[in-house]
């Protein structure tokens, strides 16, 4: 069940990317799909590398989140029109996965922590969410510098 449960639950915080437009949401999506990306990775490969990848991402978070209470101290909140249409695509999501049935994960006692076994087929959905989280992150910073008027920009 919980094989089924995280990778959908990363689904649907990547869909609400769609919704949001404060930085402060975004940043709090990131620290959760970290949270959820370090979850899945443990699951699959019992490792220190998962809860190094989700240190390096709170430090740089906590960053960001000072700079942005207090330079967006009186933001106000949009109201988007795809939050519903959002939360039925999640919920069609969350169905289709309980009927999807993945590969059984590695028993213990075959894990070995060696390199290569991040590269192997069965892990290789954990690695692609990996990079795609990196990707994501990389964009949303990318997206709140490049703008004239950005949060990360002084007023000229």
């Amino acid at each position: 069940m919980m094989y089924k449960l995280i990778p959908s639950i990363i689904i649907m915080t990547i869909w609400t990317f769609l919704s949001t437009s404060t930085p402060i949401m975004l940043g709090m999506l990131v620290i959760m799909l970290a949270l959820l990306t370090t979850l899945m990775s443990m699951t699959f490969l019992p490792s220190w590398l998962s809860m190094i990848i989700f240190i390096v991402y709170v430090g740089g978070l906590l960053v960001m989140f000072s700079y942005f209470l207090a330079i967006q101290m009186n933001f106000l909140i949009k109201n988007n029109m795809l939050s519903p249409l959002l939360l039925m695509l999640g919920t069609l999501w969350l169905l289709l996965m309980m009927t999807y049935t993945p590969l059984a994960p590695l028993s213990m006692t075959n894990s070995i922590n060696h390199p290569t076994l991040l590269m192997t087929p069965m892990n290789s959905p954990t690695t692609i969410i990996i990079a795609l989280n990196l990707l994501l992150i990389l964009i949303i910073v990318v997206f709140l510098t490049h703008l004239q008027h950005s949060p990360l920009r002084p007023n000229k």
